[in-house]
């Protein structure tokens, strides 16, 4: 058996045995089957309703629906037309679209809805994760910021402390950046954003977590500069 046989069945076993979460695209077809056929109050054809997780929060999974829309003022040709929380902890789907005060509670598929929180986002304990092992979970339990939304500036007071996962045990003592300051973004996972920070005293950028709250999107849709490829 050649070489490169015996590393693929390797993989295989482990995938098998120790278990993997679905790829970004299948756990995103899955929300969509989840979400879409059960809406009631929507004017269009659900065949063009796509979604996508924004933020989490205790468990509750803030959802955006959008459709397609291409034109000059829209950045990421897309047109949000409302929002689902998928609340993990009682297990329910609450149309926010109408009134976040008194959602709309979708009869979903209790089946699909297992497989999805088992496929997607079934989060591990984080006492058995060392910060390293939790970002590397983060970083791929999620779909990314798309670039057109990336770029967002630091709000609020005091400095804004980076952690290497978005955990607050896994401080970066003395990494911080200050309000006013402008960072690309990229995962939001458990109300922390995954950014990058180059300073225009230093060209090497600066990576971590930073709390979700403290960040705005930027009103002229344009991303900082990209920090460099240092590989």
């Amino acid at each position: 058996m050649r070489i490169v046989e015996k590393i693929a069945i390797f993989a295989l076993f482990l995938m098998i045995s120790c278990g993997v979460y679905a790829s970004p695209e299948i756990c995103r077809s899955e929300l969509r089957e989840l979400i879409v056929p059960p809406l009631e109050h929507v004017a269009m054809n659900k065949r063009n309703i796509q979604v996508d997780l924004e933020d989490t929060s205790d468990g509750v999974y803030s959802v955006r629906l959008y459709v397609q829309a291409d034109s000059p003022d829209n950045f990421d040709k897309r047109v949000s037309i409302g929002w689902v929380n998928l609340d993990t902890n009682s297990m329910k789907v609450l149309d926010m679209t109408r009134d976040p005060d008194h959602p709309d509670v979708l009869k979903v598929n209790a089946e699909k809805y297992r497989k999805f929180v088992s496929d997607c986002i079934r989060k591990p304990s984080k006492a058995a994760m060392s910060c390293d092992e939790l970002n590397k979970h983060a970083s791929h339990a999620v779909a990314s910021i798309p670039l057109s939304e990336s770029g967002m500036t630091v709000i609020g007071s005091g400095r804004l402390q980076f952690y290497s996962a978005p955990s607050l045990e896994c401080k970066m003592k003395g990494v911080f950046i200050l309000t006013g300051e402008s960072v690309n973004a990229y995962i939001k996972y458990n109300g922390f954003t995954s950014v990058a920070y180059v300073s225009s005293k230093n060209n090497d950028p600066v990576k971590g977590w930073v709390r979700s709250t403290r960040l705005k999107r930027n009103d002229l849709e344009i991303s900082p500069r990209e920090p460099a490829n240092n590989q």
